[in-house]
């Protein structure tokens, strides 16, 4: 048997990275084709939801259906012709722009800060509160079973509190 240098197993393992380095581009090329096409039959689906939206946007966008529709929903009628101006009759933009001229602005000059400092004043005199009125007694426990009440009265007074004519203000 012959002995092998080497280079020859250089050579080898080149071939073989070579190999894989040839079967990876290959795959990557492959999936990216593949997500390319994904791609460009979804674009296909949207451009052809657009035009669908499109047509039916021209469709229901008709003169003849909004007409029936503001006639039927609104109560609208087209414009009587008394609110039709005819094109002579409007005066033309030239005409009226010939007679103005233009002014040159005035420079003004810019605004300069300054605070302004207000006299001390007195400090304010404390506001005197009411004295706060007296809690409300809860009793403590409801010994007796109580009917159920009918009304919002009869629940305030099942509670304890004073009707509404009596202690409130």
């Amino acid at each position: 048997m012959k002995h092998l240098r080497p280079a020859t197993f250089v050579i080898f393992a080149v071939v073989c990275l070579s190999g894989v380095m040839l079967l990876y581009t290959s795959q990557s090329v492959q999936n990216a084709q593949d997500r390319q096409a994904a791609l460009e039959s979804s674009i296909a689906r949207e451009q052809e939801k657009i035009r669908m939206l499109r047509a039916e946007w021209e469709y229901l966008n008709r003169p003849e259906r909004l007409e029936t529709l503001a006639k039927e929903f609104l109560d609208m009628m087209p414009p009587d012709s008394e609110y039709f101006v005819e094109s002579e009759d409007v005066p033309s933009i030239q005409e009226e722009t010939a007679d103005v001229q233009i002014e040159k602005a005035p420079q003004v000059e810019p605004a300069v800060y300054t605070p302004i400092v207000k006299p001390t004043a007195k400090p304010p005199v404390p506001v005197q509160k009411a004295p706060p009125a007296p809690p409300k007694k809860i009793p403590e426990k409801i010994t007796e079973p109580s009917k159920p009440a009918k009304n919002f009265q009869d629940l305030l007074d099942n509670l304890g509190a004073p009707a509404q004519g009596e202690g409130s203000p």
